[in-house]
């Protein structure tokens, strides 16, 4: 079957309009089928026309025609319809014409009047009016789905609060979701509605939206038609303690050790990293949903941590080997500490040396300088504070530390500090 299609627009003292062929065909059983449509703004408002035709080549001619128009008032609007409809024009016609007048206000009355009559041709005459009232009654959502029909695309989502032991789950409002192309928020009772596509789609809760110190395990999930699903929102919890370095050569815990930092991997309802700055270590990971957690250290085996209710982790690392200098005696334990690990040029580093028994002298070995220290001017037979000489380079530089304790042990460390240009 052949078609062709056209547009056309014209311009006159009744107003503007575009005509448009919409199809002229001819089928198989020899019947040519057209549609001309045009649409007109008219001075009394917009209107449509719509002629079109079938002719067959046993010599059938039928031909219609309508029109439209809306006019538009302050308190309604009119809708004035006619038309003609003509059967077989070539051989025995019949012609009937139509009109219909249908007026709706704005208060909700409306009223029409429509009639017929054969203006060539056998049939008989129409006559028909009717008057109503349109009302609009506010509806809960419950009774608009019972009135409607369901809608097979709905979905349910509920975010609750954890129940506790006895207690029942509380719905929470005001949360924001987003799925199936929507952002809704939850109502009174912590539920939302979304509607969307026959097959699932995701819904994922903005977590910013939950209340403070409360955490969600799962925060997205796949949701299909007709379907329902709830989120459970749970209380934060934390991992937190130190790692310590130990002895390579006992495993003992030790206090003292190089400084430098470390990265500690957590795993589990949620991944995260940190660094831990050494010796000391101490780390505190928040606003954890509960569950198993795993601690390692960079290349370290892990420990495994339950939260919430887990005590303060312990993470073990081996320390550097422990120098006992004198053959009789054990060397007691030596921590040092920067007052500032990156010092600014030309200000003079401070370094804190505290041994596990009372120091006798320190000696340091820095930037191509060698500088000893007794206790004058020490308050704390134990815990030194040592001023130490700007060095004349940049960035990191070594430190060598030997202690000599009060009863002859003398004990030997490495740190470094960094200096800005």
């Amino acid at each position: 079957m052949g078609r062709v299609s056209g547009t056309a627009e014209a311009h006159g003292p009744l107003g503007a309009g575009t005509w448009a062929v919409e199809a002229i065909g001819v089928s198989g059983q020899g019947q040519i089928r057209g549609t001309l449509k045009g649409t007109a703004m008219l001075p009394i408002g917009p209107g449509s026309v719509e002629a079109s035709g079938l002719a067959g080549t046993d010599g059938t001619l039928d031909l219609g025609l309508k029109g439209v128009t809306h006019i538009q008032r302050e308190r309604g609007q009119w809708t004035v319809e006619g038309g003609a409809i003509a059967l077989n024009v070539l051989r025995a016609p019949q012609v009937t014409v139509n009109a219909q007048v249908t007026y709706a206000s704005t208060s909700g009355w409306g009223a029409f009047l429509s009639g017929s009559v054969p203006a060539v041709g056998a049939g008989q005459a129409h006559l028909s009016a009717g008057v109503s009232y349109t009302a609009f009654i506010p509806t809960s959502e419950a009774l608009a789905d019972a009135l409607a029909g369901a809608d097979p695309t709905a979905r349910t989502v509920r975010v609750i609060s954890e129940a506790r032991a006895g207690e029942t789950a509380v719905g929470l409002s005001g949360i924001q979701l987003k799925g199936c192309d929507q952002q809704v928020q939850t109502d009174a009772h912590g539920e939302a509605r979304l509607t969307g596509p026959a097959g699932s789609c995701e819904v994922t809760v903005d977590v910013q939206s939950l209340p403070a110190e409360m955490v969600l395990a799962v925060k997205s999930a796949n949701l299909a038609a007709g379907g329902h699903l709830t989120f459970e929102v749970q209380a934060a919890t934390s991992a937190h303690g130190r790692v310590q370095y130990t002895d390579p050569d006992t495993g003992a815990l030790v206090e003292d050790g190089p400084a430098r930092i470390l990265r500690l991997n957590l795993s589990g309802p949620e991944s995260r990293w940190t660094n831990v700055t050494m010796p000391g270590g101490a780390f505190d990971f928040t606003g954890l949903p509960p569950g198993t957690y795993q601690l390692a250290l960079d290349g370290e085996a892990p420990i495994t941590v339950v939260l919430p209710g887990a005590a303060p982790a312990l993470i073990r690392t081996f320390g550097p080997k422990r120098t006992v200098l004198a053959p009789d005696a054990v060397t007691p334990s030596v921590r040092l500490t920067w007052t500032q690990m990156v010092v600014p040029a030309g200000q003079a580093p401070r370094l804190q040396v505290t041994g596990g028994a009372p120091l006798a002298a320190v000696t340091v070995e820095m930037a191509g300088k060698t500088l000893t220290f007794g206790p004058d001017g020490q308050a704390d037979a134990r815990s030194w504070t040592l001023a130490l000489p700007v060095p004349a380079m940049t960035g990191s530089v070594p430190v060598d530390v030997t202690v000599q304790f009060v009863g002859g042990a003398r004990a030997r460390r490495t740190t470094q500090i960094i200096m800005t240009p």
